[in-house]
């Protein structure tokens, strides 16, 4: 037979002369359209090859490896893609599906890992620490979610900047952190540093006082207001402003600070020191009124004695004798008693 090419896959080589076996077995693990036996010594300047037969058995279709006895079928090649059976190898031209690792993809993944080729770590994971997550060798999916700031099936996605939270669906930008400050925002809690503005509450400062609360973190209580009683006023949840100002003996935008000692009235600008009670007696300054209970002084009134009475009924002696001085008018002794 005449040798036209060797250019091909070298199988097997045979030697041994003149003691070669009369069968010779030789695995070839390609695959192959042509099978070439040829002869490469010198062979005492002939060029014979003395054989019977060849004879070349290849794997039923559906089997590969090693006398065939692995199937195909019981391969994990990658599910999107149709691969190709190597009656060698088995090789799986696109890899494996998640779980699974090897040449011919029918290698488990080992206790710990998962994922395509197996070469995650189930403690890389960042599932919800309140739980134990099983680790599935396809996916490694924590079954209960992430613990805050990270995301994905397995959990080891961290949030992008300017989100927070669980699985990352928390905005930054929609806390209410204390406009005064720059506060950072956590992936994990979205914490503001320096507390809320004022009408919002929470570490990460997102939940809106409820009614009849406000203030900082929401701490105030509308009803503790003392707004003008004779006006419904409205209590903002930032402020709790009063609109039309305070009942006497209070102050303050939402009318919660006392009156210090010694002032009174509408927004406390009173000052008890300015009243003109009757000097005869101590007299209290309640908050509210600065009301002289015992009256006032010649020549005040009001219930706080701080307006002059230029037509008091009250005189002095010397007020006593100009006026008895009139002509239109004699006093009589009782009179003058009675007055001074």
């Amino acid at each position: 037979m005449e040798r036209t090419s060797n250019t091909g896959h070298l199988c097997g080589t045979v030697t041994g002369k003149p003691d070669i076996p009369d069968v010779v077995i030789i695995t070839c693990d390609v695959n192959a359209r042509y099978v070439t036996v040829y002869q490469e010594t010198d062979n005492g300047g002939s060029t014979a090859l003395d054989f019977l037969e060849v004879e070349v058995y290849a794997c039923a279709q559906g089997m590969y490896g090693s006398n065939c006895i692995r199937s195909c079928a019981a391969r994990h090649c990658d599910s999107q893609y149709t691969s190709p059976c190597l009656v060698a190898t088995g090789k799986c031209s696109w890899g494996c599906d998640p779980g699974w690792k090897g040449d011919d993809c029918t290698q488990a993944c080992v206790q710990g890992m998962y994922g395509s080729n197996c070469i995650r770590s189930c403690a890389a994971r960042h599932c919800d620490s309140q739980y134990t997550s099983p680790c599935p060798a396809a996916t490694g999916k924590c079954s209960w979610g992430c613990d805050p700031g990270w995301k994905g099936d397995d959990c080891t996605q961290a949030c992008v900047q300017g989100m927070y939270g669980s699985n990352c669906i928390r905005s930054c930008a929609a806390r209410h952190c204390d406009s005064q400050y720059t506060s950072p925002c956590p992936a994990a809690t979205g914490k503001c540093s320096w507390g809320c503005d004022p009408g919002w509450k929470g570490d990460d400062c997102t939940q809106a006082c409820v009614q009849g609360m406000y203030g900082s973190n929401c701490s105030k209580l509308c009803a503790a207001r003392h707004c003008d009683s004779q006006y419904t006023s409205p209590c903002p949840a930032a402020t709790g402003k009063c609109s039309w100002g305070c009942d006497p003996g209070w102050k303050g935008d939402d009318c919660t600070q006392a009156c210090v000692h010694g002032m009174y009235g509408s927004n406390c600008i009173k000052s008890c020191a300015a009243r003109h009670c009757d000097s005869q007696y101590t007299s209290p300054c309640p908050a509210a009124t600065g009301k002289c209970f015992r009256g006032c002084d010649p020549g005040w009134k009001g219930d706080d004695c701080t307006q002059a009475d230029a037509d008091s009924g009250r005189f002095t002696r010397n007020s006593m004798v100009t006026r008895y001085d009139s002509p239109r008018f004699t006093p009589t002794r009782d009179d003058l008693t009675q007055h001074l």
